[in-house]
């Protein structure tokens, strides 16, 4: 054989091993890659689902349908309310608040709180995954101010949390919060507030209501319905869990076989 020959020989053996190496790199990093691809997917599910109101259960509805939820009061009695059988959601019973007619400049006499004991929703601690939800209505003009508040047993702070004010007026629009959050609930942004302190009176509630500051001197109708504390569904984290362990452990299982086979 030529030199010539041998050497022709020797660059082909070069190249298939190259090409050997490269299909086997190319069929590593495919089979991993598709191995990591349900992780992330089962983590993204995860990251969603507390923002799903299919995976939130109920704990308790007020509703006003049949008229039983009237455990509800004005805190500061600038507002009157009173609970129509008709006229709601689904023209059922609701939660009407009435401001009167005012000659006072916009001030204290401006806004109220409408409030009922958190036992009324819920008799035990309250937790952070927890959220509302209602329906509110204006009849003739927005309020200026809408917001969630609360209060613990021991603590004189008043926690609350503002509500985008829907724009539409004579129909209602469903709004909420989430309790996940604690600096959402630092409206006033009083010195000294801190997380333990937001749990601590988070789970020593003591009442629980809608703020609403009027927009002007005329008489102003505002209404509540479906006033929903909600929970996240555990069986939902637990299917998904279950699916992001399965899809570790299969990962895990390719990358042994092919370690194994190395």
């Amino acid at each position: 054989q030529t030199a010539a020959h041998i050497s022709i020989r020797s660059a082909s053996r070069s190249h298939s091993k190259d090409k050997m190496t490269k299909d086997q790199n190319i069929k590593t990093n495919s089979t991993s890659s598709f191995g990591v691809l349900p992780v992330f997917g089962a983590l993204i599910v995860l990251l969603i689902l507390p923002f799903s109101a299919s995976a939130d259960a109920i704990i308790t509805q007020h509703d006003w349908d049949p008229l039983g939820d009237n455990l509800w009061t004005s805190r500061y009695s600038q507002t009157a309310i009173d609970y129509p059988a008709a006229g709601g959601v689904d023209d059922s019973g609701w939660m009407r608040i009435t401001f009167p007619e005012t000659e006072e400049p916009a001030g204290a006499e401006w806004w109220d709180i409408i409030s009922t004991p958190a036992d009324n929703l819920f008799a035990g601690p309250w937790e952070p995954d927890m959220s509302l939800s209602f329906d509110f209505w204006s009849s003739n003009v927005a309020p200026a101010k809408l917001a969630v508040r609360f209060s613990a047993t021991n603590s004189a702070y008043i926690w609350g949390n503002e509500i985008t004010v829907p724009s539409s007026v004579g129909s209602w629009s469903t709004v909420g919060v989430s309790f996940q959050n604690w600096e959402d609930w630092k409206w006033d942004f009083l010195p000294g507030l801190n997380q333990d302190m937001y749990l601590d009176d988070l789970a020593a509630i003591d009442w629980i209501g809608v703020y609403i500051r009027r927009f002007g001197q005329d008489e102003e109708i505002y209404g509540i319905d479906n006033f929903t504390l909600m929970i996240p569904e555990p069986d939902q984290y637990a299917m998904l869990a279950a699916a992001l362990i399965t899809s570790t452990a299969s990962l895990r299982r390719k990358r042994k076989r092919r370690s194994s086979v190395s």
